[in-house]
């Protein structure tokens, strides 16, 4: 980045180069990376992809399907191919990171507008990242207090275990603040290095269980459980896995910009995400079942499956490695997000590192313990909501690049206050917000077990419709028709 004269700066993209006005709207994490800050190679990428869908609340969401009546082999099916087609979804929100190596905030301000809307977007998609966030923290916290209580006596003993559980989550949110101190670099290496080796060794764990019994439990043997469940219910179930990892989808520009070769790069992280949603099915029905076999019997939460193992260092291992992928995986995945959204309120007051402090202490008073509460009724509540939430944003993007502006993009337009992205007055585009609110009232209402697919095409049809044919002087100037437009 390079001031020009005229109050401009000039950026490199993989597109080009382009100079950007300065002003209230350029602060340093709303412009392109530069090139030396892209750093996620192939191999990287595909690891981290993976890394990401291996952690507890997706081992918590695969179970879900089992709770709804699906065998063994439906579940793992069923979650490979809810990913597979969600993960592809990603390549359509892509412009903002493949194309000119932006962050969600900065990407979103040419839909729901430069200012307002582009805060009422981020928020929103930030409310979410920030619960995941201190969902795996608590669940991380909660393994490591009772792996303590299993190997020390008088810890066990000492204050009770909600005590020990959230001052944990205090050291373990503040140890994540460390991990994303030093930008995608840091976060590259934890992600990409610590949960593929945490996978491993938790299913080389479940193969010396089965070695040691004979059998995987019964999930894989008892008759009840080998019945295939209906449709209905197989459609709950995707709506449920494609509504949690459609979080991917709404900002997949906030881990694409840093990738080295987008267009590759891109395709094996995809390759990755369904991976390891996939390998989360297995580990995730595997291991109720082992828990199962040994008399617990269908619990939905992981933590608790390890608490019934016969061997106790086989439980150690398991918590140890369950905590471990949520410490791994959630920076990447839930983090990043309301960084560059927090940063994205105050460009010029806000930096990266003041974003994740601010974050972090957010996440604090979540209260993740009452969403993991109820014997698993509040988390299944919060996943099916999530879909209509996840997917109605979702697209509402896609529609409006591919159907409404037509892949023009008008780069430096992102960054002027009062440019062709303002929209209505204060920075909004309330076609945008208004259609938004369509498809999650859809979703709530009309198709509540099956929310994402109920409400997100509904939010962008009802986008398409009010954008196409209900133009007005504020819309029509977002268009870019000039030959010279990015493309």
């Amino acid at each position: 980045m390079v001031a020009t004269s005229e109050g401009m700066l000039r950026v490199e993209t993989p597109e080009g180069e382009f100079d950007i006005p300065k002003g209230p709207l350029t602060g340093s994490d709303q412009v392109p990376i530069a090139k030396e800050q892209r750093c996620i190679s192939g191999w990287a990428a595909t690891m981290m992809g993976f890394a990401m869908d291996v952690s507890v609340p997706f081992f918590m969401i695969c179970f879900s399907g089992v709770v709804l009546g699906l065998n063994w082999m439906q579940v793992i099916g069923f979650t490979a191919l809810s990913q597979a087609l969600i993960a592809s979804l990603y390549m359509t929100n892509n412009w903002g990171g493949g194309r000119f190596a932006i962050a969600f905030p900065t990407q979103v301000r040419a839909i729901f507008g430069n200012f307002a809307g582009t805060r009422v977007a981020t928020v929103i998609r930030s409310i979410v990242a920030i619960l995941w966030y201190a969902v795996q923290n608590w669940l991380a916290a909660l393994a490591i207090t009772i792996v303590l209580d299993l190997v020390w006596p008088a810890y066990a003993d000492w204050q009770t275990m909600f005590f020990k559980t959230f001052m944990w989550f205090g050291i373990v949110t503040a140890a994540q603040y460390w991990t994303v101190h030093y930008g995608y670099r840091s976060i590259r290496w934890v992600a990409a290095i610590g949960g593929p080796i945490c996978a491993a060794v938790i299913i080389i764990a479940m193969g010396w269980a089965y070695m040691t019994e004979g059998t995987l439990g019964p999930l894989y043997t008892d008759a009840q459980y080998l019945v295939a469940a209906g449709p209905k219910q197989v459609l709950m179930f995707m709506s449920i896995v494609m509504g949690a990892s459609a979080v991917g989808w709404v900002n997949i520009s906030d881990m694409s910009r840093a990738l080295k070769s987008t267009k590759d790069t891109l395709k094996t992280f995809v390759l990755g995400t369904t991976l390891g949603f996939t390998t989360s099915a297995f580990i995730a029905v595997t291991a109720a079942s082992l828990a199962a076999h040994w008399g617990m019997g269908l619990e939905w939460n992981p933590i608790y499956w390890c608490q019934h193992y016969p061997s106790v260092w086989l439980a150690i291992t398991m918590l140890v490695l369950i905590a471990a992928s949520a410490i791994t995986t959630n920076p990447m995945w839930n983090l990043i997000n309301p960084i560059v959204t927090i940063t994205n309120l105050a460009p010029h007051r806000i930096n990266w590192r003041k974003a994740a402090i601010i974050a972090s202490a957010i996440s604090i008073g979540c209260f993740p313990w009452y969403l993991l509460s109820g014997e698993g009724a509040n988390f299944m509540t919060f996943l099916t909501y999530l879909g209509a939430w996840n997917g109605s944003i979702a697209c509402v993007m896609m529609v409006d690049y591919f159907w409404v502006k037509k892949r023009r993009i008008d780069l430096p337009a992102l960054y002027e206050r009062f440019g062709r992205y303002e929209y209505w007055r204060g920075g909004i585009n309330w076609y945008a917000v208004i259609a938004f609110a369509i498809g999650v009232s859809v979703g709530y209402t009309v198709g509540i077990d099956y929310s994402f697919f109920a409400g997100s095409p509904v939010a962008g049809l009802a986008y398409y419709l009010l954008m196409r044919f209900a133009p007005t002087k504020q819309t029509r100037r977002a268009y870019v028709e000039e030959a010279t437009a990015s493309m």
